[in-house]
């Protein structure tokens, strides 16, 4: 390397310009839980995880949804089933419950519930 940043140097620097142009640094967004309500954040679909970190919430959630829903999800992240996993940039509807150990091994702040998928993107591995 010549003392520049490597590609996956420039995409975390994007990555982190962004997320602080974005206004996501210190404000957090108040959670009420059985309020159906529009979160944005990064959904990631993994072995024994199905993840969603809700942007200013510091929060990880455990994630349920309908099949119809999971495959709206699958389908902006272009899943294939011999894929490892995936995570999308999303803009979703959902009822979150309220904060106790959830998910798988009781390793999230909470669950929520999708209803909706209003926008989705991948996020490239880096």
């Amino acid at each position: 390397m010549s003392g520049g940043l490597s590609r996956r140097g420039w995409a975390r620097f994007l990555f982190a310009t962004l997320f602080a142009a974005s206004g996501c640094g210190n404000d957090t967004v108040e959670v009420v839980a059985g309020a159906e309500r529009q979160f944005s954040g990064v959904l990631s679909v993994e072995f024994e995880s199905l993840s969603f970190k809700p942007d200013r919430t510091g929060e990880d959630w455990w994630v349920r949804a309908s099949p119809a829903i999971w495959e709206a999800i699958n389908d902006a992240a272009r899943f294939e089933p011999a894929d490892r996993g995936f995570s999308l940039r999303v803009e979703v509807l959902g009822t979150p419950t309220e904060r106790r150990p959830s998910g798988h091994l009781g390793g999230y702040d909470r669950e929520i519930e999708i209803t909706r998928v209003l926008r989705a993107a991948p996020i490239p591995a880096l």
